[in-house]
């Protein structure tokens, strides 16, 4: 009814069915538009942060196994530093064994003096090294209660793990989810690759350095301790042994043909015996020093960890990670079929905004509803470039993904390598039990033969006590006798000055007159005042001798 006069029914009609056209197109988009709401309602950016958070924890106690296993590595480092101190205080037993071995008894007064000599130095190098021991002891529990308290924590972190790899699925509904993650996923397990890489290093140097027979400890610093040991333990015997060959040869002539000749020769020819047997045990220690070094590059290979972490990767690589990247190379190629969906969708929607430029030329009333209609269309284009974008960015994240997977079973391969090289060094182990039951049993032995010289040692230490106490009592009576005499002279000699005063007090002459008595009065008065100076100095000496010293009255 609105065409012009003199139009054209044919063009009318065309007009009505490219109309009829674009109407069904704007059906078909807005289906389409439909269906890709209910993908966009299905990405969940909550389930998102629960799946990171759960990928998160998962790798962080990865982390912490790796970081346990490094520690349980280090502790064995320590056990083998106290493996030397044990071996050192073997070594000092062997010697103490030789030295008590060394005591024998003599039939004269000298030789019970050095039998009382070398018992007296074995109980105060006992207590000396007695410090040491207790130390020993106390390290010992120390490390065991240690190792048993970390093992019960790995296992404890073993279990845990478990658990927590067996609740966590990934199931094809949910993995587009988990895929948003993945850069952070990539970024975890790359520190991860980087433990893993330093631990790697770690046990090549072992290897290099077992492989050239070097320990962590260098061969020079082992030797160095070993000289310093033989010659604090060697040099004392050393002395004594040049004593006695000086002191031999000094005496020989003056006790020739006399016991004290043979037992000098005895003496010198213990000490030989004891001085080869000495150098013979320094270099037994030597041999069991190498052999301790080649039992400690054999125990660095340890077992636990190498079980323990490739049961793990197995699991998280059959469980876990492998799925997941079968599931990521399908949703890769759905992701490639839909961009070129997506191309096309562009192209028709280009090829329906020219069209609706041409109908708004060619029918102006009809202007307003292709308008809402071409405002839809470019704003289900702009949904479906931004979900493309978005599928492009998982694309590139799932490289990322393949190449972690393929570092994992890098790794795998090259801890079955290990457990290879490992199952090789197993005798190194038996023959470090064999050598430390061994010295267990030497240890036990030299602590009876320890505890049955004892009672020897103590009757010769009350051997020695009595005789200090019965010179310190001669002395004592020896001192007594001579001050008793001394104060009986000084007596008898107050005695005798007092009879010769009193002699001349009373004197036998005839009687004289008046004034020679007064004369002869001042002589007379004369020896008696040198009688009273005398029995004065007397009595002075007397005083100063000590109270309790001072020998008996006679009354």
């Amino acid at each position: 009814r609105t065409l012009e006069p003199g139009a054209d029914q044919f063009v009318c009609l065309s007009r009505c069915k490219t109309v009829e056209t674009l109407a069904a197109d704007v059906e078909k988009v807005e289906e389409r538009v439909a269906e890709l709401a209910e993908v966009a309602s299905r990405l969940d950016e909550q389930a998102v942060f629960k799946s990171q958070a759960e990928v998160q924890n998962l790798l962080d106690s990865l982390t912490q196994l790796l970081k346990l296993h490094k520690r349980r590595l280090d502790e064995n480092l320590k056990y083998f530093a106290f493996k030397e101190q044990v071996d050192e205080f073997d070594s000092w037993l062997r010697s103490q064994e030789i030295v008590l071995k060394s005591i024998e008894a003599g039939s004269d007064e000298e030789s019970c003096e050095r039998a009382i000599e070398k018992c007296g130095q074995a109980q105060s190098a006992l207590r000396s090294r007695q410090s040491q021991m207790d130390q020993l002891d106390a390290n010992f529990a120390g490390l065991q209660s240690e190792k048993n308290c970390r093992l019960e924590e790995a296992k404890a972190l073993r279990d845990a793990l478990k658990t927590r790899l067996a609740n966590v699925h990934l199931s094809a509904r949910d993995l587009h989810k988990s895929l948003l993650d993945s850069k952070k996923i990539h970024k975890l397990l790359h520190e991860a690759g980087g433990l893993h890489e330093a631990l790697d290093e770690t046990l090549h140097e072992l290897q290099s350095l077992a492989q050239f027979g070097i320990t962590l400890t260098s061969n020079e610093e082992l030797l160095r301790g070993l000289d310093l040991l033989t010659e604090s333990e060697l040099r004392p015997l050393g002395q004594r042994r040049d004593n006695l060959d000086k002191r031999g040869r000094q005496l020989m002539d003056e006790f020739k043909g006399s016991d004290a000749e043979t037992v000098i020769n005895e003496d010198v020819s213990a000490v030989e015996r004891l001085w080869q047997e000495l150098t013979q045990t320094a270099e037994e220690k030597r041999a069991d020093l190498m052999a301790a070094k080649e039992a400690h590059t054999g125990l660095l290979k340890f077992s636990d960890l190498l079980q323990a972490l490739q049961q793990l990767l197995n699991q998280i690589l059959a469980e876990d990670l492998a799925p997941s990247y079968k599931l990521a190379v399908e949703q890769v190629e759905r992701s490639a079929q839909r961009g070129k969906e997506a191309k096309q969708r562009e192209s028709q929607a280009q090829e329906f905004a020219r069209v609706a430029a041409k109908c708004r030329r060619d029918c102006p009333f009809m202007s307003d509803f292709i308008d809402a209609k071409q405002a839809a269309v470019a704003q289900l284009c702009e949904q479906v470039v931004s979900a493309q974008k978005r599928r492009h960015e998982l694309y590139v994240e799932n490289a990322d993904i393949r190449r972690v997977l393929d570092g994992c079973q890098r790794m795998n391969r090259w801890l079955d390598d290990f457990g290879r090289e490992f199952s090789g060094c197993a005798p190194g182990f038996e023959y470090g039990l064999e050598q430390l039951e061994v010295r267990g049993k030497r240890s036990e032995e030299l602590a009876a033969l320890l505890s049955a010289q004892k009672p020897r040692v103590d009757a010769l230490t009350e051997l020695t006590l009595l005789e200090r106490r019965f010179e310190e009592q001669r002395r004592t009576d020896s001192a007594k006798r001579s001050k008793s005499m001394a104060y009986n002279e000084l007596t008898a000699g107050v005695k005798k000055r007092e009879t010769m005063r009193q002699q001349q007090q009373q004197p036998h002459t005839p009687p004289i007159s008046e004034e020679v008595a007064a004369r002869s009065r001042p002589q007379l008065t004369r020896p008696q005042s040198i009688a009273e100076e005398s029995a004065a100095s007397a009595a002075a000496k007397a005083s100063e001798l000590p109270s309790s010293r001072r020998p008996a009255s006679p009354a």
